[in-house]
């Protein structure tokens, strides 16, 4: 489903060059994109504004690491969210940035659930 709020990448999404299963996958998610950055945008603003890191956001929302990463850059990019300023460790004790959702993010996600997005795809 696309979006033009949270819209497909709009080029072809990252893989592993010299890789054919990376560049495989990326060939399987090219559509789904708008989906998956919607949820991660949606995990990302239930945490309010204290905001989570990329390892939090993967285990609330269910996700793999290598969908939640490629999508908060994008979301970062787009100014859906933002950097808190703060850190949290990770289950392995490194430090992490906290990102929360900027007031852009949140208005589009009421925006897209006016046009009738949840965040599990009904």
């Amino acid at each position: 489903m696309n979006n033009t709020l949270f819209p497909d990448t709009p080029e072809h999404p990252p893989y592993q060059p010299g890789s054919e299963t990376s560049h495989e996958a990326a060939d399987r998610i090219k559509s789904i994109t708008a989906k998956m950055k919607y949820n991660v945008m949606v995990t990302y603003a239930s945490f309010g504004k204290d905001g989570a890191t990329r390892e939090e956001v993967a285990h609330a929302g269910g996700y793999q690491g290598s969908t939640v990463r490629p999508r908060t850059i994008e979301l970062l990019r787009m100014g859906a969210l933002e950097p808190t300023g703060e850190k949290r460790p990770t289950r392995s004790g490194n430090p992490a940035q906290l990102l929360r959702a900027t007031t852009q993010g949140r208005a589009m996600l009421e925006l897209t659930a006016g046009q009738g997005w949840s965040q599990n795809g009904e």
